[in-house]
């Protein structure tokens, strides 16, 4: 997650995508890493405007 949104910590953002990724994976046959630097294939921002 390269930008947080601010109506939520980090922590709970995190544990958000988290569940989200795993109900994912467990639908269709993908898995998902994270990487703490460089750009992965999903990069996920949380932005206005």
């Amino acid at each position: 997650i390269s930008k947080y949104t601010p109506s939520m910590t980090s922590a709970e953002v995190d544990k958000a995508v988290e569940m989200a990724l795993q109900a994912w994976s467990s639908a269709v046959p993908l898995s998902f890493v994270r990487i703490n630097s460089g750009e992965a294939d999903i990069m996920i921002s949380f932005e206005t405007g």
